[in-house]
């Protein structure tokens, strides 16, 4: 019973949090973002995706910059009232259904044109279907209770008397700009909300019904801005071919909205324009990245005209929604392993996120689909994958303990993870060795603490290893005084060992030129020696104690290789086995064959130089001493002088070249036998 117990309390704590995740979202201002998200996400697809067709029955005339131009109108004036009268004996003699004004018309016109209000006031009465917009103020303010109370401002009363009705131009956006949801029919009492009125007198039944006046809407958008046809004010009133005035007739039957279609482009300007859904398509044009006013009354006018607004799922279901799928995934994903958590987790929030697009694609409903996305799920898997690598934690830390004691911290997780490398024994591999040693290090360590020198030594290692081993992915064997013993192919296999080993050299030459000893302004040397060969890679020891480690006579000549480094003057060689596998990739030198201490075959020998980026740097000292070193075989040792003292002059205190020309001295001296090959023999290491 205890064991059945402790695999399910992890479940029902990861049912509880996921669940309590969900609810407090949806319910409360946190969630308020996923809850926006999950409204705007579809209608962008489906305009991406499947555009609905946007309705005909309204179109907008615009209030705008090409009109005040086309017109002689100031932008930031009132317009003059025979213009608009103009416009609705227009609209009159077209046969609107309906005309709906988003302007407040609350100031008179100057004395002088007086009359045009009157004639404006008469193209009103005339038509008889016209909304005009009305405004409010707040009766006062608490401190604690904010606005209290509001009042109309209405138009003027010329032009109030001769609507057929006053609604409000005021909307409802959320906190960030975009507008969702109806402006609710209940919050002014005193005159309806523009497209309520408006589509009262269009004859819309669901204008007129109390049920459906009572119910929260959502705006069901029909495309981004400017998707409700549109003409300039300046068209409907022009008789001049130039500026395209529509034709007679084109009205009849449409419910006309007229408004600003101004672009705000300053902070003081005043703000009829809003965010919308859409703004998740990425609109190239900044001008149609914000809708209207005036469209945003059209777009909730054609809503109520077709019953097409969008409707939230119930509180209820909502609620029972996010807690029952909160439970469910907490408590399924946590009894998973990660790599099932992880399928089953994508494969749920793919439901959710198809089932919140076809909802509103096909059902006009939505719901808060993100927050079970975007939340409830991430908290459950993230629980789920916490609780389980806990728990792996936990059964390997033993073993960790008793390996990390002797292992590098990466054949730790190796072997952890490996139970088969406990076992004693050893395999022939290929690999290739790294040997490195800081050049004259007896000497500048002289005189130093014990402690200051240990401190400096392990400075000096923790910044080789993880910079230069570590990052091409290389085994640090052991460390051996300041000397590192370092392979890479073991214990992982690397196709490109080779050229890792050799950049790992390229790294450790390069990033360790300025470090220094504490005490001492003398920079350190680096010298390091490459091999590639086969040898004894496994775990050496007794039952009771054994370390991982790599023996046989490739080790012992990358350790001469290293050594090598002290007679040539040089910081990287490499044998002709690695040379061979990075041809090509990495810049070199052949410096010849050396017959080298303990060892019966001569060994190709080769300077790492550089990364292929720098060659032309070094190329034409390479292609001198190349040519040195070739009339050095052939004998020719006088031009083979000559070749090497161009090398030095191109590249001062070039230690190949030195030595070489040692060498010649040597041999001009004491002239080599008839069977020699070039090949060079050391008598010490």
């Amino acid at each position: 019973m205890r064991l059945k117990w402790s695999k399910l309390w992890p479940a029902l704590i990861g049912a509880l949090i996921a669940s309590g995740v969900g609810v407090v979202l949806v319910y409360y201002p946190l969630g308020r973002g996923l809850v926006n998200l999950s409204y705007d996400v579809p209608l962008a697809l489906r305009q991406r995706f499947q555009p609905p067709p946007v309705p005909q029955d309204a179109v907008i005339i615009y209030i705008d910059g090409q009109s005040a131009d086309r017109l002689k109108q100031e932008v930031s004036r009132t317009w003059e009232r025979s213009l608009h009268a103009k416009l609705l004996n227009r609209l009159t003699a077209d046969g609107a259904r309906s005309v709906t004004y988003d302007i407040f018309f609350a100031d008179p016109s100057p004395p002088e044109k007086k009359t045009q209000d009157e004639e404006f006031a008469q193209s009103i009465k005339r038509n008889g279907r016209v909304v005009l917009g009305a405004d409010f103020s707040h009766l006062g303010y608490e401190k604690d209770a904010g606005a209290i109370g509001m009042q109309i401002m209405p138009p003027l009363d010329i032009f109030s008397e001769s609507a057929a009705n006053l609604a409000s131009v005021e909307t409802n956006p959320d906190n960030d700009l975009v507008i969702r949801r109806h402006l609710p029919f209940s919050k002014l009492d005193l005159v309806p909300p523009l497209a309520w009125a408006a589509a009262e007198l269009a004859g819309a039944s669901s204008a007129t019904s109390a049920v459906v006046r009572a119910t929260e809407r959502w705006i069901n958008y029909y495309g981004p801005p400017r998707s409700v046809p549109s003409f300039s004010f300046y068209r409907a009133v022009s008789e001049d071919p130039l500026d395209l005035p529509l034709p007679p007739g084109f009205f009849k039957d449409k419910s006309v909205f007229i408004g600003g279609g101004f672009v705000t482009r300053l902070a003081s300007d005043r703000k009829d324009e809003f965010a919308t859904p859409f703004w998740l398509n990425r609109e190239k044009s900044t001008d149609l990245r914000f809708m209207a006013g005036v469209e945003m009354h059209a777009t909730v006018f054609l809503n109520l005209l077709r019953g097409e607004w969008l409707t939230r799922t119930p509180g209820g279901t909502e609620f029972w929604l996010m807690l029952g799928s909160g439970a469910v995934l907490g408590f399924s994903l946590t009894r998973l392993r990660p790599v099932l958590a992880s399928m089953l987790a994508v494969s749920a929030a793919a439901m959710f996120a198809v089932i919140g697009y076809v909802a509103v694609t096909h059902y006009l409903t939505w719901y808060p689909w993100a927050i079970p996305v975007l939340a409830i799920i991430p908290t459950a898997w993230g629980w789920s994958v916490f609780y389980n690598s806990v728990s792996l934690y936990v059964q390997k830390r033993v073993l960790e303990q008793s390996l990390s004691r002797y292992l590098s911290p990466k054949l730790v997780r190796i072997f952890a993870n490996r139970p088969e490398f406990l076992k004693t024994g050893a395999d022939k591999q290929l690999i290739t060795i790294l040997f490195s040693d800081i050049a004259n290090f007896t000497s500048l360590s002289e005189g130093m603490d014990g402690d200051q020198l240990a401190k400096s030594v392990n400075s000096y290692f923790d910044r080789a290893v993880p910079s230069c081993i570590f990052k091409t992915d290389g085994t640090v064997m052991k460390f051996i005084g300041d000397a590192i013993f370092a392979i890479w192919n073991a214990p992982e296999t690397q196709s490109d060992h080779h050229l890792r080993a050799c950049r790992a050299a390229l790294l450790l030459r390069d990033e360790m030129s300025d470090f220094k000893l504490a005490g001492s302004d003398i920079p350190l040397r680096t010298r390091i020696g490459l091999h590639t060969g086969i040898a004894n890679v496994g775990n050496f020891g007794s039952a009771e104690k054994f370390g991982y480690d790599a023996i046989g006579e490739s080790i012992n000549l990358a350790s001469r290789m290293e050594g090598l480094n002290k007679h040539l003057g040089t910081d990287v060689l490499i044998t002709g086995e690695t040379h061979q596998a990075i041809d090509g990739q990495l810049v070199s030198r052949r410096l010849g064959s050396f017959r080298l201490k303990g060892f019966e075959k001569a060994v190709e020998v080769f300077e790492l130089v550089s990364e292929p980026e720098k060659a032309a740097e070094s190329k034409a000292w390479r292609e001198n001493f190349a040519e040195g070193l070739k009339r050095f075989v052939q004998r020719e040792f006088t031009e083979a002088e000559t070749a090497f003292h161009r090398v030095l002059e191109l590249k001062p205190g070039d230690g190949p070249s030195s030595y070489y020309l040692e060498r010649i001295t040597e041999l001009e001296t004491s002239p080599p036998g008839p069977d020699w090959t070039g090949v060079i023999e050391l008598k010490e290491k």
